[in-house]
């Protein structure tokens, strides 16, 4: 096999099998990006109509872009050899020798005769292109993206955490479509990684361990940045001194260094919020972050006795009303008879016509009635109209709510309700 080397530019090597480029990102994570990168330019150049059509350009098995006549795509491939095709299978093979800081340039040919079946890519240079590039339009992913190439140049110059989290961010989502520009986002979070993980190294804080691992859970050195977390979520959680803040650090490390200091802390915060909304949430809450707290056993006690005693719902609301033909307006009283254990209950429903038709409220068919909550042995209200526009518009016609909700201890509850609307 030859191969066709321009100084400082790479070498192409022509094949006659498919071509596919065969992007190494291994090696990134160690070195800089400009260090272990290199360039290759597609372009194609302007001919006749009869050339109008896009030809495939395929990568390591993934599409990189379709050429139009008169266009390229510049984009950023890992130091090696690589391989590229045109129309997956078809065409004459072509390897990619890529150095660092080089571009290699390849143009991509079609038969005089127009039969973008005999298309191939061959070798170019420099000066070739920069002579063409005047009548050449960027292709797909610099027409549409036209800031992609200059924040990722930004990021490769500067080297800055900033430049390279803002180009990143803005293309992360994107790159399902473009194999170029996947190859620039692994290279980007593969230094922001590193660069994250040195400021870590030379002094962590809070802030920029939360951000490494909010991006990297599983990444090299996540293992390494949970450890040097941990004292400074266990200092934060002390000064704040919040139940939000203990829970924070207890569910990062359950069985942590500081996990018995957050839980003591913890216990008189967590216990009075219990305590004081009587649900069995919150007392199991409670259990599932302080288990072996010194409150624990009333917890435990309460919750139980929230269990065994459900709530005795009951509810009172007119089975049919008389209105003036305009307007129906009634109370909805919810009961609780058992005299130990609370509920709370919503409600959703319709109103509609002796026809059976559904009455519009705000553009919805279902009409939603805010929470009510009941204390043990008392009683709440939820008001409620039904009103037209239009004299006799609900005359025979009825209101119908389901409520639904759970009790203290967690048992659920279910009441209808069905209110006959009457004319006078």
């Amino acid at each position: 096999m030859n191969t066709l080397r321009a100084p400082g530019l790479g070498g192409i090597r022509p094949m006659r099998t498919a071509l596919v480029i065969g992007l190494l990102l291994t090696g990134l994570v160690a070195l800089h990006a400009q260090q272990q990168t290199g360039t290759i330019v597609l372009f194609r150049a302007e001919h006749s109509p009869k050339h109008r059509g896009t030809i495939p350009v395929n990568c390591d098995g993934e599409r990189v872009t379709e050429l139009a006549d008169g266009s390229y795509l510049q984009f950023t491939v890992s130091v090696g050899t690589h391989t590229c095709t045109v129309y997956e299978l078809w065409g004459t093979a072509t390897e990619v020798e890529v150095t660092p800081g080089s571009t290699v340039y390849l143009r991509l040919d079609t038969d005089p005769r127009g039969h973008d079946v005999e298309a191939g890519l061959v070798a170019s240079t420099q000066a070739e292109f920069e002579r063409d590039k005047g009548n050449l339009i960027a292709s797909l992913l610099s027409a549409k993206y036209p800031t992609c190439e200059p924040l990722y140049q930004k990021a490769v110059s500067t080297g800055t955490l900033e430049d390279w989290i803002r180009f990143h961010d803005n293309f992360t989502c994107v790159t399902s479509n473009f194999f170029g520009l996947r190859a620039k986002v692994v290279i980007a979070g593969k230094e922001i990684e590193r660069l994250m993980y040195q400021q870590i190294a030379a002094g962590p804080t809070l802030k920029v361990c939360n951000d490494y691992l909010n991006r990297f859970a599983d990444g090299p050195h996540a293992q390494q940045v949970r450890i040097a977390m941990e004292p400074l979520l266990f200092e934060s959680a002390r000064k704040e001194n919040s139940i939000e803040s203990y829970e924070k650090y207890l569910v990062a490390y359950p069985q942590g260094a500081f996990a018995e200091q957050a839980r003591t802390s913890l216990d008189p915060l967590l216990f009075a919020l219990a305590s004081k909304e009587d649900w069995h949430s919150s007392y199991e809450k409670y259990l599932r972050l302080c288990a072996t707290c010194a409150n624990a056993e009333r917890v435990q006690q309460r919750l139980a006795f929230l269990k065994a005693n459900p709530a005795v719902p009951i509810v009172d609301f007119p089975k049919e009303l008389t209105g003036g033909g305009y307007r129906w307006e009634w109370n909805t009283t919810f009961k609780e008879t058992g005299g130990k254990t609370g509920y709370k209950v919503d409600g959703y429903g319709s109103s509609r016509t002796a026809e059976g038709d559904m009455y519009l409220v705000s553009g919805q068919h279902s009409i939603t009635r805010s929470e009510v909550k009941v204390p043990p042995g008392g009683s709440a209200k939820s008001n409620y109209w039904v009103n037209s526009s239009r004299a006799g518009t609900f005359c025979g016609g009825y209101a119908v709510f389901k409520w639904s909700g759970e009790d203290a201890g967690g048992k659920y509850i279910e009441i209808e309700e069905k209110v006959i609307l009457k004319c006078q």
